[in-house]
């Protein structure tokens, strides 16, 4: 009877874990991708820890080896044909103690089961943790999207708009002064929220309505500080010029707020 092949019991276990590896690992970060390689590594040497030394199989050999022999050495008035059926049922039967042996070693898997179910807890339990913390991320930008958005309208329609109106020197430095620091903190509330939006569509709207911010501002610091000089000299022209440059600006920045109002 020809012997059976099997594969050994720790490399279908290490086979097992590689799969269960390879399929989950990968939607980890390299954080967690080295926590579980810790943890996995542990559990590995736990498992070979675990496993019996493998039944020797060269005695049955021997004891069919002893048999055949023995079957050689009965005297030759017994027939020939009920010779071969004790050999091979002899064979047969040193066979079977190592196919219930193998067939029967059932803690390795146990090991194996236990430790894929641990893997498969770490990989659901770290894609949760970083949904959540994406999650949180958009409900901050959110939060303060509104804020900027509300500041930047007020800038439009308030802060500038007395800038271009007033005539009074003290109270058009005063009005532009404190429209000119809310536009400076709001600048920096966006740059702020540049940083946590990396590699995300929103970056492109927060560095745009930054920089029309900061093109506004500088275009209002130049029209108030040419009327607050007394020494300028009046002119019409370069003073329109400079008011159409302030409401091009304000126009863009209008757009800008408009396109982060579509990310909350």
């Amino acid at each position: 009877m020809a012997p059976i092949t099997r594969t050994p019991v720790r490399a279908r276990l290490a086979g097992l874990l590689t799969v269960v590896i390879v399929l989950g690992v990968a939607a980890c970060t390299p954080e967690e991708r080295e926590d579980i390689a810790n943890q996995v590594e542990s559990a590995v040497d736990a498992a070979q820890s675990a496993v019996p030394d493998e039944p020797d199989t060269e005695a049955p050999a021997t004891e069919a080896q002893e048999t055949e022999e023995a079957a050689t050495e009965e005297p030759a008035t017994e027939e020939p044909a009920t010779e071969e059926p004790e050999t091979e049922d002899a064979v047969e039967e040193s066979d079977a103690p190592v196919d219930d042996a193998d067939d029967t070693n059932w803690i390795p898997w146990l090991i194996a089961a236990l430790v894929a179910l641990a893997l498969l807890a770490l990989i659901f339990g770290a894609i949760g943790r970083r949904r959540d913390a994406r999650r949180s991320v958009h409900a901050r930008i959110s939060e303060d999207l509104g804020d900027i958005i509300g500041t930047g309208r007020w800038i439009l329609d308030q802060g500038t708009t007395e800038a271009l109106r007033l005539t009074d020197p003290s109270q058009l430095e005063r009005s532009w002064q404190s429209t000119r620091q809310q536009m400076i903190g709001m600048e920096e509330d966006l740059s702020r929220m540049l940083v946590d939006a990396q590699g995300d569509p929103l970056s492109n709207a927060l560095k745009s309505s930054s920089e029309a911010s900061a093109g506004l501002r500088s275009a209002v610091d130049a029209d108030v500080a040419r009327r607050l000089d007394p020494s300028s000299a009046d002119d019409p022209a370069l003073a329109q010029s400079m008011r159409d440059t302030v409401q091009e600006r304000r126009t863009h920045f209008r757009e800008t707020l408009d396109r982060l109002a579509t990310f909350r």
